[in-house]
């Protein structure tokens, strides 16, 4: 029986930063409007959840289709 695999989409977006050869700091204000504290808080220290607003916009700056699990 094969087991479901549970991806957190903040993994994804930072490995898609690094194949695109752009920093943490690159997704922070002011190319969007989430502070670097908090964009620290959700990928490195992951004490903060990525919302669906900040997802949406993420993904409006770096045209991608990331979508949170359900």
């Amino acid at each position: 029986m094969a087991t479901k695999k549970i991806v957190d989409v903040r993994d994804l977006i930072t490995e898609h930063l690094k194949q695109i050869k752009r920093p943490l700091s690159w997704i922070a204000k002011p190319n969007t409007s989430i502070p670097y504290g908090s964009v620290y808080s959700i990928f490195e220290q992951k004490v903060m959840e990525l919302s669906e607003a900040r997802l949406n916009e993420l993904n409006a700056y770096l045209d991608t289709d990331f979508t949170l699990p359900e």
